[in-house]
């Protein structure tokens, strides 16, 4: 099997307190690249033909639309895949919910989440 580079990113938390500080639902994405130098190089192209610092960053929600639309045209010409799960925390069994608020808590300390599990 090839290599492969994921990408892993997530949005949300993992307390079940809803309305005291806990999100609804829980986003996983994941975005898989088998020739990452040529996806490196997609990227270095773009900056460079929109005169952006090499190090630019396109973050979705804080580049005007001007620069995402660029970047998703980019795209067009990129080889990966990609896979989302969103999980709405309050169509989980309470028994789930729970069982699981001291892992969560624990979980959101230990990667330096404010807790509200």
């Amino acid at each position: 099997m090839p290599l492969r580079h994921l990408f892993i990113d997530w949005s949300g938390d993992l307390g079940f307190r809803f309305g005291r500080g806990s999100m609804t639902h829980l986003v996983i994405a994941v975005v898989s690249i088998a020739d990452y130098g040529g996806f490196q190089k997609l990227i270095a192209d773009l900056r460079a033909e929109r005169g952006l610092h090499k190090a630019y960053e396109f973050h979705h929600t804080h580049i005007p639309k001007t620069e995402r639309a660029a970047f998703f045209d980019a795209l067009r010409g990129a080889s990966f895949g990609a896979w989302v799960l969103v999980v709405d925390k309050q169509r989980l069994p309470e028994s789930f919910q729970r069982r699981n608020q001291y892992t969560a808590r624990k979980s959101n300390e230990c990667i330096g989440v404010e807790a509200s599990a």
